[in-house]
C-alpha cells in the first residue's frame, strides 16, 4: 500500500501497510504497520451479542453496542475469553538435557504445557461534533506454556492489566485544510509468578524443595500528545504535517524470590528482595518527533509519495527515517510500484535495564535497531476477474538486538546489538473472483535471510504458501477454507538436531446468516482448525525442549451472534 498516512475513511477493516512505517508512525513500525479500523456507533447501530465455545474448554462471549443520537455517537464492546488452552506433550525439557550448569535434573517432563488463559477486554468511546473520547481496559491472566526458562511448570503465570484513554479533536479549518489533535495516557501493570525450575531443583549453592521461584512486578505509563495538519494544496497534491511528544515511565519495580538473585543461593523462604536485589530499574525517557508527508499526482497515472520523520529520545539520541514510493499505472489495471524506506525499533526498558536475572541481563548501552527496505512490485489484471502481483524485496537490518551466548560460568545471556541481517526474496500473489462473492486467492513467499554471526538466519523458513478459497454457496451459507504451507526451518549454528520439518495446515469456517423469519439477525459460525490433525512443531532453542514446541492438533470453535435493531 503506497499511501501510508493515517486513514481518513472510517469503514471497518484491517489495513496492512507493507514496509517500514517509522516515517509516519515512529518507533517499532519495523516491517509493516497493521492499522485496525474498528466499528463506530453508526456501523453497529444497535446491539450485538455473541457466545461461542470449543476445544480446550474454550468459552468466549461478546457484547457490542453503538448508537448515533443526533450529534452524539456512543459505542462499547466487552469481550470475555476463558480457556484451558492446548496441552502439548513435552517428553524432555531444559532440566532433562544434561546441561552441566543446571544442577540437579528435577523436572516435570514428561509432562504437558500450560496455556491456560482468562481475559477481559473492554472498549468504549463517544464522539460529539469535533470531539471524541475512547478508552480501553484489558485484564489478561495466562499460563507460561513451556515455562519461562523452558522448564515445565504448571503453576507459573503472567498477569497483565492495561488502561488506555484518548481525547481527540478534529476540525476542518478551511475547505482544503484539516486539523486534528489528541492527548492520551496508557497505563500497564504486570505481575507474574515464574517457576524458573520446578520443585526439587538444586544447584551448587543449595536445594530448592519448592522450586526456583521469582515474582517480578512493575508498572508503566505512556502519556503524550500529537497534532496533525492535512493540507490539500491542489487536487493533485496533499501534504501532511505532524508533531508529537511522549513520556514513557517504568516504576514500582519489585520482585520476590526464594533465591538470592546475585549468588543463586537459597533464601530459605519466598520473600521481597526489591530493596537489595531488584531485577530492573525505575526509569523514564522522553521523546519528541516531527514528520511530514507529501502525496503528489505527477500525472493521472503517476503518483509520488514521500515522507520523513525525526525522533529525538532522551536516552539514545535522535533518528531520522525517510520513505518514498512511486506508482505508475502504465495501462488500465496494470501498475508498477517502487518504494524505499527506513525504520527503527527502540530498545525496551527490559533490554536496557534488567539485572539480577537468572536468564537474561539488560544492557544500558544498546542502540536502536534500524532497517532499510527496498521493494518493487508489478500488478497485472490478467482478466476482468483475475489479478496477479509479483513483489521483489530486500531488507537490511543493522544493530539487531538479541541475546548473546550464555556465560559459560553463570549461564546468563545479555542483550547486545549483535547482528546485521539481510533478507532478499520474492512474493507472488494471484486472485480470481467468481460470481456471487466467491473467490480463490494464493500467496507464495520465498526469502533468504542471513545474519552476520551465523550465516543463514535460524528458525525462519525460506518458503510459505497461503491458499484461501471462499465459496458463497447461496445467500444464507458461506464456506471459507485456508491452506497454509510452511517450509522446513534451519537450526541455529551449533544445534546438532536436524531441520524442523515443514508442514501444511487446513482451516475452514462455515457461516450461516441472512436467516429469514424470527431468526433474522442471527449468524452462526463453525470453525475447524488443523482439519486433518497434522502433527507439527515450532523450533525451540538448543538444550531446552529437544522435541521442540508442540502445536495444537485438530480443534474447533462454534459461535452464535445475534444483532438487535
Amino acid at each position: 500500500m503506497l499511501n501510508f498516512t493515517h486513514t481518513l475513511s472510517r469503514r471497518p477493516r484491517i489495513e496492512i501497510i507493507r514496509g517500514p512505517g517509522s516515517a509516519i508512525y515512529g518507533a517499532n513500525a519495523f516491517l509493516a504497520v497493521v492499522n485496525i479500523i474498528t466499528k463506530d456507533a453508526a456501523d453497529v447501530d444497535g446491539a450485538e451479542i455473541s457466545a461461542g465455545g470449543g476445544s480446550y474448554g474454550t468459552q468466549q462471549y461478546n457484547m457490542m453496542f453503538g448508537k448515533k443520537i443526533n450529534d452524539l455517537d456512543i459505542y462499547a464492546n466487552l469481550n470475555f475469553l476463558d480457556t484451558d488452552g492446548f496441552k502439548g506433550f513435552v517428553p524432555q525439557d531444559r532440566q532433562t538435557t544434561n546441561d552441566a550448569n543446571m544442577g540437579t535434573h528435577a523436572s516435570l517432563a514428561p509432562g504437558y504445557t500450560n496455556a491456560r488463559q482468562q481475559k477481559y477486554d473492554l472498549n468504549f468511546g463517544a464522539k460529539y461534533n469535533d470531539f471524541a473520547f475512547k478508552g480501553k481496559y484489558v485484564n489478561d491472566h495466562r499460563g507460561l506454556f513451556a515455562g519461562v526458562g523452558n522448564a515445565l511448570d504448571d503453576s507459573g503465570h503472567f498477569n497483565f492489566e492495561n488502561y488506555f484513554m484518548e481525547l481527540s479533536y478534529a476540525h476542518a479549518i478551511t475547505g482544503n485544510m484539516d486539523f486534528s489533535a489528541k492527548a492520551y495516557r496508557d497505563y500497564s501493570f504486570r505481575d507474574s509468578l515464574f517457576v524458573i525450575y520446578p520443585p526439587g531443583y538444586a544447584n551448587p549453592k543449595g536445594s530448592f524443595p519448592d522450586g526456583f521461584i521469582g515474582a517480578p512486578t512493575f508498572k508503566s505509563t505512556k502519556q503524550g500528545a500529537e497534532t496533525q495538519f492535512i493540507w490539500e494544496q491542489t487536487k493533485s497534491n496533499k501534504m501532511v504535517f505532524g508533531a508529537m511528544m511522549e513520556k514513557q515511565r517504568q516504576f514500582d519495580v519489585g520482585q520476590s524470590t526464594n533465591y538470592n538473585p546475585i549468588t543463586g543461593a537459597p533464601l530459605g523462604s519466598f520473600q521481597d528482595v526489591s530493596s537489595w536485589a531488584n531485577y530492573s530499574a525505575n526509569t523514564s525517557r522522553n521523546f519528541w518527533a516531527i514528520y511530514a508527508e507529501d502525496l503528489l499526482d505527477i500525472r493521472d497515472n503517476l503518483k509520488l509519495t514521500t515522507g520523513a520523520r525525526y525522533d529525538r529520545y532522551s536516552d539514545f539520541g535522535g533518528t531520522f527515517n525517510p520513505r518514498a514510493g512511486l506508482a505508475w499505472e502504465f495501462s488500465k489495471g496494470q501498475n508498477l510500484k517502487l518504494s524505499y524506506g527506513t525504520a527503527f525499533r527502540a530498545p525496551a526498558f527490559s533490554e536496557l535495564y534488567n539485572f539480577n536475572n537468572p536468564v537474561s541481563m539488560g544492557n544500558p548501552n544498546l542502540k536502536p535497531e534500524k532497517i532499510n527496505t527496498l521493494e518493487a512490485s508489478l500488478r497485472l489484471e490478467l482478466t476482468k476477474s483475475t489479478s496477479s502481483q509479483v513483489t521483489l524485496f530486500r531488507n537490511d537490518i543493522r544493530d539487531a538486538i538479541a541475546l548473546s551466548a550464555p556465560n559459560p560460568v553463570t549461564g546468563i545471556a545479555q542483550f547486545e546489538n549483535l547482528q546485521t541481517v539481510t533478507s532478499e526474496g520474492v512474493e507472488l500473489e494471484l486472485k480470481t473472483k467468481f460470481d456471487g462473492g466467491s473467490y480463490l486467492s494464493m500467496n507464495y513467499t520465498y526469502q533468504d535471510p542471513k545474519d552476520s554471526v551465523t550465516g543463514r538466519l535460524p528458525d525462519v523458513p525460506s518458503q510459505r504458501v497461503n491458499v484461501v478459497a471462499n465459496w458463497q454457496i447461496n445467500r444464507q451459507f458461506n464456506l471459507n477454507s485456508q491452506l497454509f504451507l510452511k517450509g522446513s526451518t534451519p537450526r541455529a549454528k551449533g544445534d546438532t538436531r536436524g531441520e524442523v520439518p515443514g508442514y501444511g495446515l487446513v482451516n475452514t469456517t462455515l457461516i450461516a446468516q441472512n436467516l429469514s423469519g424470527r431468526w433474522d439477525g442471527l449468524e452462526l459460525r463453525l470453525s475447524l482448525y488443523n482439519l486433518f490433525d497434522r502433527k507439527y512443531v515450532d523450533p525451540a532453542p538448543a538444550n531446552t525442549l529437544l522435541a521442540d514446541y508442540p502445536k495444537p492438533g485438530r480443534s474447533f470453535f462454534a459461535e452464535a451472534r445475534y444483532k438487535f435493531d
